[in-house]
């Protein structure tokens, strides 16, 4: 099998298995339900991961590494750093509101459900949430570098605005409206915009 049929159907794997994951969580969802979602043999799960934890850590991985690219994208628009913080959360609050506010965020879904049971899940879960924390804390130092954010810690703010967001989605999935995410936007946006 040559290695871009294996990268292809790694891929199909951490795709269909976050899917199933933002749709049942982890305990719900089996090896053998990826694998027919993936359109895989079972034989060749067990060929990319050793257990199905170590599957989900990669699946964590892979969600961490797209989210970059959508910081990265938005990096790389032509707004000022404390906009692109607010577009950031704009952005995904549109793509959790087409899923009908149910998806929330798939590391905080996970940690949620396994951080008490999986180490390794806790600390993937955690590098998943503090990379989209250390992108936004360096906005946040390019907009003080810039006089645009002044008597505030950066880091501090990245972490608070994290786990807000954090606690958005959660919010998101029983209000199931916007509201929950208006007043979290209104609040983020007086706080880093005032």
């Amino acid at each position: 099998m040559g290695e871009e049929v294996k990268q292809a159907k790694r891929a199909q794997l951490l795709e269909k298995g976050a899917e199933l994951f933002y749709e049942h969580g982890y305990n719900a969802t089996g090896v053998q339900e990826i694998v027919e979602a993936a359109g895989v043999p079972k034989g060749s799960f067990y060929t990319y991961f050793d257990s199905k934890e170590s599957f989900a850590v990669a699946v964590l991985e892979d969600f961490a590494r797209k989210n970059q690219a959508v910081l990265y994208t938005l990096a790389l628009e032509d707004l000022p750093p404390l906009k692109r913080i607010v577009q950031l959360f704009t952005h995904a609050f549109q793509a959790i509101r087409k899923a009908g506010y149910e998806r929330g965020c798939l590391a905080g879904n996970i940690c949620q459900e396994m951080a008490g049971q999986s180490s390794a899940l806790r600390k993937a879960s955690e590098l998943t949430m503090r990379s989209m924390e250390d992108r936004i804390r360096g906005w946040l130092e390019e907009a003080q570098r810039n006089g645009q954010l002044k008597g505030r810690d950066p880091g501090v703010l990245a972490r608070f605005l994290t786990n807000s967001w954090e606690g958005c989605l959660l919010r998101l999935k029983s209000v199931r409206n916007d509201s929950v995410f208006d007043d979290f936007i209104r609040v983020v946006s007086d706080v880093i915009l005032a």
